[in-house]
């Protein structure tokens, strides 16, 4: 590991949003290679520090094929989790799901409040579920 990567990875521990951002530069490879696992690794601490963002994106690599660590929940959780902690993309993403019943049961219902919540936050594309 270099130097800066290990600076990186200290900061992390006292920003879960910076978290967040350091393992979508090792999902995206920004760093050199892509690896998944730091990758995974990084969201899912940043998740269980309460970022929206790490729940979103731990969530998005989960469908793209990404290996969760054990007990971490699954990728509907992770949206409900975003949401939960106001990331708008994740309401709207449980939104739409909900409206067509991918990977759950249509719930028209729960689609507009989730539509709600995510519009409520500011993601206008969330303002129409």
């Amino acid at each position: 590991m270099r130097l800066a990567d290990h600076r990186w990875e200290k900061a992390c521990t006292g920003s879960d949003e910076f978290c967040a951002n350091l393992g979508i530069g090792y999902a995206q490879g920004t760093f050199g290679a892509a690896d998944q696992t730091k990758a995974v690794d990084l969201l899912a601490r940043a998740c269980h520090a309460g970022s929206g963002l790490g729940c979103f994106d731990l969530a998005v690599l989960a469908t793209q094929g990404a290996k969760l660590p054990a007990g971490e929940p699954g990728m509907l959780d992770l949206l409900r989790q975003a949401c939960d902690n106001d990331y708008a993309a994740g309401c709207q993403q449980l939104a739409l799901r909900y409206s067509k019943g991918v990977g759950i049961d249509k719930g028209d219902a729960k689609a507009h409040d989730y539509g709600q919540r995510g519009c409520k936050l500011g993601l206008q594309e969330a303002c129409t579920q």
